[in-house]
């Protein structure tokens, strides 16, 4: 049967994720994501499954048929990740591990962290979002109780908060359960 074929070790997983670090630039990389759902179409298909609609748009996005080099947003994130964890990491004093892709042991299901951090007591998937849409403004001012991009800012209690509908909560959540960590930082890079 297909599935037992399929199953992995969690050795094997820790392997091919350090195996596949460069992620996109990594071509065994593209090779272990490619016919996989990953953490990005969570969400997508979340949803499809909620509604009990199921889009053409949603199968191009699982079998990766979407062209998606030269977006601006993408191509803007790409640039700038690299400057983001090395600002996150002088920041707080740490050194955030590179890292590829980690696949379910079912074999079928795969996230991307950008990065993971080990201290003393705790281990974090590192996710990073370069605001592209927000690159040369302020996040307060254009975040204030709006719900409609992964945290908003609370001008109530002077704070950034969570939205757990977004896309990107999803997609954090199946990088967490890949890769066996409690916990995640979502790091936000602007101008």
């Amino acid at each position: 049967m297909l599935s037992e074929l399929c199953k992995l070790s969690f050795e094997q997983i820790k392997d091919i994720a350090s195996k596949t670090i460069g992620q996109s630039q990594n071509v065994k990389w593209c090779l272990y994501r490619k016919f996989r759902s990953t953490s990005s179409n969570f969400h997508k298909v979340i949803k499809s499954v909620k509604n009990n609609r199921y889009p053409n748009s949603l199968y191009k996005g699982l079998l990766g048929k979407y062209f998606v080099e030269g977006v601006k947003s993408i191509e803007w994130g790409k640039t700038h990740e690299n400057i983001a964890i090395e600002e996150f990491e002088k920041a707080n004093n740490c050194n955030v591990t590179k890292t590829g892709i980690w696949l379910h042991e079912s074999g079928f299901l795969g996230a991307s962290p950008d990065g993971l951090l080990f201290d003393d007591n705790s281990s974090y998937c590192i996710e990073v979002k370069c605001l592209y849409r927000f690159r040369n403004e302020d996040l307060k001012i254009n975040l204030s109780n709006s719900n409609d991009y992964i945290i908003n800012f609370d001008t109530n209690k002077n704070d950034f908060v969570l939205n757990s509908n977004h896309q990107y909560y999803d997609q954090i959540q199946g990088q967490m359960h890949m890769t066996k960590m409690s916990s995640a930082i979502l790091i936000m890079w602007t101008t």
